[in-house]
């Protein structure tokens, strides 16, 4: 079972653009390069942060489709529901 860090539904949730180094597991349907952006390194990070801050309108969207998919599959009842789930598993 992936887990990752509840900052980065706070920041998805709030429409907010996220820019990580972790890649999120996939049982959470959240899409690298469509609901938030990724990099491997120092190099991928600089040149990402400088495409998307002279790219608005790509990062505006990567926000609201990462907006879109927490405020949709990743709510507080979702995670009660998961964590029942897996108690009774």
């Amino acid at each position: 079972m992936g887990a990752t860090n509840p900052r980065t539904f706070k920041i998805l949730g709030s429409g907010n653009f996220l820019l990580t180094d972790r890649i999120l597991p996939e049982k959470y349907d959240i899409q690298r390069d469509r609901h938030y952006a990724y990099y491997r390194n120092s190099e991928e990070l600089l040149e990402n942060l400088t495409n998307y801050l002279e790219d608005e309108e790509t990062r505006m969207k990567i926000s609201r489709l990462g907006y879109e998919s927490v405020r949709r599959n990743h709510t507080f009842d979702s995670r009660v529901q998961e964590i029942i789930k897996d108690f009774y598993r």
